[in-house]
């Protein structure tokens, strides 16, 4: 399982920087998963990017543009 915290100014009452991506590592003991922070890290932008890709989801106003037409 991958899980990534998506933080910057937006989500953040503590805005220290720009926005990015913390990849954090989860591990399983047969009941639960748990993520401690030594398994935390930054991520750069262009991982972030790589990463993110194939989860991007097309923009709300085209996808309704695109079932109205339909």
């Amino acid at each position: 399982m991958s899980w990534f915290a998506h933080h910057g100014p937006f989500s953040s009452y503590d805005p220290t920087g720009p926005e990015t991506l913390t990849s954090v590592t989860l591990a399983f003991d047969g009941t639960r998963f748990d993520g401690g922070l030594t398994g935390h890290s930054f991520l750069e932008a262009v991982a972030a990017a790589r990463l993110l890709h194939p989860w991007q989801l097309p923009a709300v106003d085209d996808v309704l543009t695109r079932l109205s037409s339909a």
